[in-house]
């Protein structure tokens, strides 16, 4: 499953020590090398989105919180669907990839 992640910087994000910010850059290069980050960028002046691949909500927010800078984020999720199965739904040529409810 894809998902959406916008982040945000809690207030006191600048005060993080420089070994947690390094620990989080080594989990993001992680997360990509495996497929897991698809695409990750910040916003100039902070926060940034990510598009996260994870078998199940549950795996989200466990990969979520083993993330270095999670206290120190807000996170909005939103779940992302492929645009071909809204296409098929919409012009009625039959269900979308299983999983998917009408």
């Amino acid at each position: 499953m894809k998902y959406l992640l916008l982040t945000k910087h809690r207030a006191w994000f600048k005060t993080l020590p420089r070994e947690t910010v390094v620990a989080a850059r080594e989990y993001i290069r992680e997360k990509k090398k495996s497929g897991v980050i698809e695409s990750i960028y910040v916003f100039p002046g902070g926060g940034g989105m990510t598009v996260f691949n994870a078998d199940s909500h549950e795996h989200l927010m466990e990969m979520l919180t083993a993330y270095p800078l999670f206290s120190a984020v807000e996170f909005e999720v939103r779940p992302l669907a492929e645009v071909e199965s809204y296409f098929r739904l919409a012009l009625g040529e039959g269900k979308a990839k299983k999983g998917v409810r009408r």
